[in-house]
């Protein structure tokens, strides 16, 4: 077992440990948007940011917003309908 360093805030997601594997593919847990630790010498270093995480987060918030847009409108025009006469 390596001794860690750890530096507190934000960069202790990057450690990969105390949450469930799925946590960490997953763009609504913070540790998705940190690098896996890196062992440097003889200590394991925190992860940096990723921004090709958070680029792919905003993607996929981006189309979650579009189709519940989508979804309310029906394509820009009535909205839901909660009735079967017009």
């Amino acid at each position: 077992m390596a001794p860690v360093r750890g530096y507190g805030g934000f960069s202790s997601y990057s450690f990969y440990w105390g949450a469930p594997s799925w946590y960490y593919w997953t763009p609504f847990h913070p540790a998705f948007y940190w690098g896996p630790p890196v062992y440097m010498n003889g200590y394991y270093q925190p992860g940096g940011f990723s921004f090709g995480h958070l680029f792919i987060s905003l993607i996929f918030f981006a189309f979650l917003f579009w189709l519940i847009i989508r979804l309310l409108t029906r394509g820009g025009g009535g909205g839901v309908r909660y009735t079967t006469y017009r």
